[in-house]
């Protein structure tokens, strides 16, 4: 008990808290396998290895940068358990370990270039054939600085000495958090692929951050787990029983993402649909979690009215350069201030958003610079900006072509969920989704108090683990209902 409940708290507090590659000659197409490098084995989760790792988060449990209310915390280890206590049916697929590694792979820019991408992929290695695994697409929230991604903290899964050192890195804690969680699930019986997403990773090129172009890292990690496991490039994986590795055939596989991950997989999931389920498939079930879903209305307004006390500014400088990238006419350059005296203000801004600034970094160029005049994110706007945001203005129709639910209703299981008192992404994001997918046979809406009281902890943040908890439970029963 005292193992689960310390993994919640150190998913809470980090899942919130660098060469690349351009090849206009070559030949592939996007979602081919390029490679995949193992940078761990884990077996803690197998036998007397799970009491080891209860042993040592029990010994560092001091280090908890606060105290631990009561209210709530039992309802998240009670989902956590639920979901471990339903994989150990399926413990042959898994009872040999886990490799975790890291796998590089073909995608396109915003540009439509093919680029190199990487993803931290987790594959079940047991005496079970692995033919019958399903795979679990993980979409993680939104990162900034290039050691977050989540292929830089792959290797830190090996045991758990490695997973307590990862967690006392300064930077990354976020995507331990998700790696361990990959591993979790990956140890219930799936294939997980957490893509790093254009940007991060091996690959320099600007973050497509909430918008339609974010689909494509997503859907060609997809298809290159696919693509790999047909030419048997995982082989190299330190399997127990390597006679069922490289035998997936793709057909069955779930996505998950919370906050901008939230967007991704509803993006994805709608880009999948339109293109008719040729490849990959339909997905069995997807999670779009306190997703950033509605851009032009909720989170436009949000962008307008959030005062100097909004504790994540920086979501808007990364909105403005990813709009930038895709529509010319809005260069970073002219859509932010030039304040006497930090006329250089606009290049510094965009500087701090190349993978080598950490989120509080980037906050305090923005309200260290404006200082007295700074009253919230949309003082770094220019005043045409701001007039073009409004409704009818030419960026808030650029946001409503971004919306995640524009132009379809899926044709497939999904779960909305988001806590009505998130403050970073407001709910109203989800109640737009749902009045968009109101046609839909099988949405299932989710909306209520997920939060723990943590201090100086957003709600959005202190809320992630358990609803994703219940994201990965609404899948897992979707996969696994009528047995394996």
């Amino acid at each position: 008990m005292k193992f689960r409940n310390f993994l919640i708290i150190l998913l809470i507090t980090a899942v919130f808290f660098t060469s690349c590659d351009t090849d206009s000659n070559v030949t592939v197409q996007p979602g081919e396998f390029i490679s995949y490098n193992e940078k761990a084995f884990s077996t803690f989760l197998v036998g007397e290895e799970r009491q080891k790792l209860i042993d040592i988060l029990d010994s560092v449990s001091v280090l908890l940068p606060f105290v631990l209310p009561d209210t709530g915390i039992d309802e998240l280890i009670d989902k956590l358990t639920d979901f471990l206590n339903n994989s150990d049916s399926r413990r042959e697929l898994t009872d040999g370990g886990v490799s975790c590694g890291v796998m590089e792979y073909w995608t396109t820019n915003q540009k439509g270039a093919l680029v190199k991408a990487s993803a931290a992929v987790f594959i079940p290695c047991g005496s079970g054939s692995s033919h019958s695994l399903p795979l679990f697409s993980f979409q993680r929230p939104t990162i900034v600085h290039r050691a977050e991604s989540p292929s830089e903290k792959v290797q830190y899964m090996k045991d758990a000495d490695s997973i307590i050192e990862g967690f006392g890195n300064e930077i990354g804690k976020g995507s331990v958090a998700m790696n361990l969680l990959n591993l979790i699930v990956a140890d219930g019986g799936y294939i997980a692929v957490l893509p790093d997403s254009l940007g991060f990773g091996i690959n320099c090129d600007v973050h497509p951050y909430c918008t339609n172009k974010s689909a494509d890292a997503t859907t060609d990690a997809i298809r290159a787990v696919k693509d790999g496991m047909k030419k048997h490039g995982f082989s190299s994986a330190s399997a127990a029983h390597p006679e069922n590795l490289d035998t997936w055939n793709g057909d069955r596989y779930v996505m998950l993402g919370y906050s901008e991950g939230g967007y991704v997989t509803m993006n994805t999931a709608r880009a999948i649909q339109k293109n008719g389920g040729e490849n990959p498939k339909f997905p069995v079930a997807v999670a779009c979690l306190a997703s950033p879903a509605d851009l032009s209305v909720t989170m436009r307004d949000l962008m307008l009215t959030a005062d100097r006390e909004f504790s994540h500014p920086f979501f808007l400088p990364l909105t403005m350069k990813s709009i930038g990238a895709e529509h010319l006419e809005f260069p970073f350059s002219r859509t932010i201030v030039r304040p006497a005296g930090h006329e250089d203000f606009p290049e510094r801004l965009f500087a701090s958003l190349s993978g080598e600034y950490t989120a509080d970094e980037i906050n305090r160029i923005m309200t260290e610079t404006l200082g007295s005049n700074y009253h919230g994110p949309a003082t770094i706007l220019t005043e045409e900006v701001k007039r073009s945001l409004e409704n009818g203005g030419e960026l808030q129709r650029i946001l409503e072509k971004n919306n995640a639910f524009a132009g379809w209703v899926p044709e497939f299981p999904m779960l909305l969920q988001h806590d009505e008192e998130d403050e970073l992404v407001p709910v109203g994001n989800t109640r737009r989704a749902v009045e968009f997918f109101s046609g839909a046979d099988d949405v299932t809406v989710e909306i209520g108090d997920y939060h723990l009281d943590l201090p100086d902890v957003p709600v959005h943040v202190s809320a992630s683990v358990g609803i994703m908890l219940d994201g990965i439970k609404y899948l897992d029963e979707k996969v696994y209902a009528s047995g394996r």
